[in-house]
């Protein structure tokens, strides 16, 4: 099983376990508190991973941050993109929002 699959599938019963505990919690507060575990597990892309994606140097994604072409975030001393991001700047329509 590659890394990623496993992340997900215990991200997954993570949330199960979690929606399991919290069934004596009132229903709108239950409701309220998956749809905010579920926007906080968001894939943000390193800018590794962007070079890599788009066969180009690394330079040359850190070109595009610096000079705001690309938006990122900073992430402590790394810099992060969000995939919606990447799509914006690649000209592809991003699907729309999950988050509410």
């Amino acid at each position: 099983m590659e890394p990623r699959q496993f992340a997900s599938r215990l991200q997954a019963r993570r949330l199960s376990d979690l929606t399991a505990k919290l069934r004596d919690y009132p229903q709108d507060r239950l409701e309220a508190l998956e749809i905010m575990l579920k926007t906080t597990e968001r894939r943000w892309l390193s800018t590794d991973e962007v070079a890599d994606e788009l066969m180009v140097d690394i330079e040359t994604v850190r070109r595009w941050i610096r000079t705001r072409q690309l938006r990122a975030y900073r992430a402590g001393r790394k810099y992060r993109v969000d995939p919606d991001d990447l799509k914006r700047f690649l000209g592809v329509t991003p699907d729309p929002d999950p988050r509410p």
